[in-house]
């Protein structure tokens, strides 16, 4: 007889355990969103003030920055724009001089310049001069009708030139009590220290920018439709001071009918002290 144990047949198997043995296909990957999550605020009071802090900081010191880069682009065109009047420009010596076409009195007279025109030097032929003329064009003139050079006080000039900037200019009546001016339009430059300048040379710098200030106005005054009389220099810095020239003095002193000394002390220098490592004797004026 069969053991039963041999002969009992398995039991049928049920539908799910069949199923599970069949790999079930796969989950789709999750879609990505197509927008960045915002990032998260930070909202603690001291959190946020540090991070405004340091954006103002870091604000701050790109304006410097950038002051301090367009301080030294105006001190180079500065320098570049005196060094080319120092050594390559014509300044025209006498009324009616005739600019010519060819360096030959007997060629086409081009125009007629008056005093204090400047002219771009091409070049230098004997006694005449070449000269670079508006819209590109050239002509010539004498060397006898140009305004000697004056190199040593140009320099000078060139080197004040770079201590101030002139922020603003006006021509006004002059209300102070220097008669030589009182109650006359004048052209007003006010001048404001560009660096810091030692006090020790300060008077100094100021009257060397002043006498530079001084031929600049005298060429504008001369080109200018407005009456003038004389250039006024107000200075803005902790030392302040006023510093004025009439028109007819700053002529005589460039042409070197007067010194450099004698056209100083008919100046008026407001107060004297602003001035005061400028030897400016007792004839230096008050307002």
């Amino acid at each position: 007889m069969r053991s039963s144990s041999t002969g009992a047949t398995s039991p049928p198997r049920s539908p799910l355990s069949t199923a599970s043995a069949v790999p079930s296909e796969a989950p789709p990957p999750p879609v990505a969103s197509s927008k960045a999550p915002a990032p998260a605020r930070n909202s603690d009071p001291a959190s946020l003030g540090a991070e405004i802090a340091s954006t103002q900081a870091q604000r701050q010191a790109v304006e410097l920055d950038q002051r301090k880069l367009q301080q030294q682009i105006s001190e180079l065109q500065a320098n570049a724009s005196t060094q080319k009047y120092l050594s390559n420009l014509a300044v025209i010596k006498a009324v009616q001089t005739p600019i010519f076409q060819r360096d030959d009195d007997t060629s086409k007279i081009l125009f007629r310049a008056d005093p204090e025109d400047e002219f771009e030097i091409i070049a230098v032929k004997d006694t005449w001069f070449h000269l670079r003329l508006e819209n590109g064009a050239d002509g010539w003139v004498r060397a006898s009708q140009l305004q000697p050079p004056q190199e040593v006080d140009d320099a000078e000039d060139a080197a004040a030139a770079l201590n101030f900037t002139t922020p603003n200019q006006e021509v006004k009546p002059f209300e102070g009590d220097w008669a030589a001016l009182k109650g006359k339009p004048a052209l007003f430059v006010f001048a404001q220290p560009s660096r810091a300048i030692p006090d020790a040379i300060l008077g100094q710098s100021q009257f060397q920018f002043a006498k530079h200030v001084f031929t600049e106005g005298y060429r504008e005054a001369t080109h200018s439709d407005q009456p003038m009389s004389g250039v006024v220099v107000v200075f803005l810095g902790n030392k302040g001071g006023v510093a004025a020239a009439t028109l007819a003095d700053i002529r005589r002193w460039r042409d070197g009918a007067i010194s450099d000394k004698a056209f100083i002390e008919r100046c008026s220098l407001d107060p004297p002290e602003s001035f005061h490592d400028v030897s400016v004797g007792t004839g230096a004026r008050n307002h």
